[in-house]
C-alpha cells in the first residue's frame, strides 16, 4: 500500500495539453462524455454484445466496459444534463445483461462474471422513469428488476433473512483471485496459507469485491460474514419500488407482497443494525455484533427513505465524523492495519451523491448544500491543476494524492463527471 502522488510531470502535461480548451468543468464533462461512449454488437474474446452504446467510465486506458454501480452516477449526469437517449441506452444494456445471465456482473466482462455489484438497476430505471413519466420503460423493465432481485434473494441470502455479498467463483478463480489481489490488502500471497484457507480469504475478497468497496475497513476482511446496511438499503428500495410500480398498473394483491417484504426487511434491519444511537451500521451476522466502523454506508437508509425521522437525525448528528475540509471520507478516520482505497483521505463520488440526496430528503438542505459545496469545488480546483477528472480524491488536500491499490486512471469520467452534473443541476434547480 502508498499513497500515490501524480508526478509534476504528469500534472503539468494533463494541464498544458488542456488549457487552450479548458473553459468550465462542465463544459469539458459535456464535450468529453461522449468520448466515453463504446459499442460492442456480437460476443468477442472476454467481452459481451450489448444492444446499444454504453458508457465506460475512462475515456482511454483501463475500465472500458460497461460497469455496474458505476454506471447508476454516470446516469445521473446524462440525465442532468439532458442526455436522455444515453442514459436510456446504459439501462437497457444492464438490462440485457440481466435477462442473459440472470444478474448483472461486475462489468460487461467474462472474467467479471464471479461477482455482480450494487444493485443499483431498481434506482437507475426509477431516475429515468421520474425525468421522463415514461411508464412503458418501467412496465418493460418490471420483469427484468424482479429477476435481478430474485438473484440476490437466493444466491445472496444468510441465514437471518438479510442479504450479504459473496461470489459465484469455482476453486481455480479463487486461487488465481487470491494471488492477484491479496497483495492489495497487506496479505503476502508467497505464506505457507493452506489451499482451503486461501480459498475461504479470496471468497471474502470476492465478495468485498462486489461490494463495490474493494477495499475497506468496514467488513475485517470477512465480506461474507456481514449484512452491509448498503445493500440492504438498495434492497429496500427494490421493494418499495416495485410495490409502487404493480399499484400504478392496479395489480394490489403484487403491490401488497412487495410492500410486506419491505416492511420485514426494515423491522430485521432496525432489529440488528441499530447502535446504542439508533444509527444503522454494517452487521456481523455470524458473531452477531455491529460492525465498529461508520461508514457512509450508514447514510444509505436515508437516501432509500427507509429511516424514520429520529433515525435521521441521529445520523446527520455523526457526519462530521465522515465530513472533511474538501469532502468526506467512505469510512471515519481510525487506526488500520492496511491502508484501504475506500477510507481517509479519500473522497469518492458515490458516497457524495448518495449523502447529498439522503440529506435533502429528510430535510437537511444546509448541511447537503455544504457536502456538495465541498466536492464541486475540489473537483474544480483539481481539473484547473491538471486538466482532467479523475477516480477519487484527496478530501483533505482537493488533490489527487491518494491512497491507491491500483494506479488512478486519468481521463476518468464515470461517476466522478457524473456526479458532478447532478449537484451543478440540484445547484440551479435551487437557486
Amino acid at each position: 500500500m502508498r499513497i500515490m502522488t501524480v508526478s509534476i510531470l504528469l500534472l503539468l502535461t494533463a494541464a498544458f495539453s488542456c488549457a487552450s480548451e479548458k473553459g468550465s468543468v462542465h463544459d469539458f464533462i459535456v464535450r468529453t462524455m461522449p468520448l466515453s461512449v463504446r459499442v460492442s454488437e456480437c460476443d468477442t474474446l472476454g467481452h459481451f454484445a450489448l444492444p446499444k452504446p454504453y458508457s465506460v467510465p475512462c475515456v482511454k486506458g483501463i475500465f472500458q466496459d460497461l460497469f455496474y454501480w458505476d454506471t447508476y452516477f454516470t446516469n445521473a449526469g446524462l440525465i442532468a444534463d439532458n442526455n436522455l437517449e444515453q442514459a436510456r441506452n446504459n439501462i437497457e444494456c444492464i438490462a440485457a445483461m440481466i435477462e442473459r445471465l440472470g444478474f448483472m456482473p461486475n462489468a460487461s466482462r467474462v472474467d467479471m462474471m464471479q461477482r455482480s455489484q450494487p444493485p443499483y438497476f431498481a434506482p437507475m430505471v426509477d431516475d429515468y422513469f421520474r425525468a421522463t413519466g415514461d411508464t412503458v420503460l418501467v412496465r418493460k423493465m418490471m420483469p427484468v428488476i424482479a429477476r435481478e432481485y430474485e438473484f440476490w434473494m437466493t444466491e445472496r441470502i444468510a441465514p437471518n433473512g438479510l442479504n450479504r455479498y459473496g461470489h459465484n467463483a469455482d476453486k481455480e478463480y479463487l486461487l488465481t483471485f487470491f494471488c492477484d489481489v491479496s497483495p492489495r490488502v497487506g496479505v503476502d500471497p508467497s505464506r505457507p496459507y493452506s489451499e482451503p484457507k486461501r480459498i475461504e480469504m479470496s471468497g471474502h475478497l470476492l465478495a468485498e469485491a462486489e461490494s463495490g468497496w474493494d477495499f475497506n475497513a468496514r467488513f475485517e476482511r470477512r465480506c461474507m460474514d456481514y449484512n452491509p446496511v448498503d445493500l440492504n438499503s438498495l434492497l429496500y428500495l427494490y421493494e418499495i419500488l416495485m410495490s409502487e410500480y404493480n399499484d400504478m398498473d392496479g395489480k394490489v394483491m403484487e403491490a401488497g407482497k412487495w410492500k410486506e417484504r419491505a416492511l420485514r426487511r426494515k423491522n430485521l434491519m432496525n432489529k440488528l443494525m441499530k447502535d446504542e444511537n439508533g444509527v444503522l451500521l454494517d452487521y456481523d451476522y455470524v458473531n452477531r455484533h455491529i460492525s465498529p466502523i461508520f461508514s457512509a454506508a450508514s447514510f444509505m437508509p436515508l437516501w432509500v427513505g427507509l429511516a424514520d425521522e429520529t433515525q435521521a437525525k441521529t445520523t446527520v448528528v455523526n457526519l462530521g465524523r465522515l465530513e472533511s475540509r474538501n469532502g468526506i471520507y467512505p469510512c471515519e478516520p481510525g487506526s488500520r492495519d492496511v491502508a484501504y482505497q475506500w477510507d481517509f483521505p479519500n473522497c469518492w463520488s458515490a458516497c457524495v451523491l448518495t449523502i447529498v440526496q439522503g440529506l435533502d430528503r429528510y430535510g437537511y438542505g444546509a448541511d447537503a448544500d455544504r457536502i456538495a459545496d465541498k466536492y464541486m469545488g475540489a473537483i474544480e480546483k483539481i481539473y484547473a491543476e491538471t486538466g482532467q477528472l479523475w477516480e477519487k480524491y484527496n478530501a483533505e488536500e482537493a488533490s489527487v494524492n491518494v491512497k491507491d491499490e491500483y494506479e488512478m486512471p486519468g481521463d476518468f469520467m464515470g461517476w466522478t463527471a457524473g456526479v458532478y452534473s447532478a449537484l451543478l443541476a440540484r445547484k440551479k434547480n435551487s437557486s
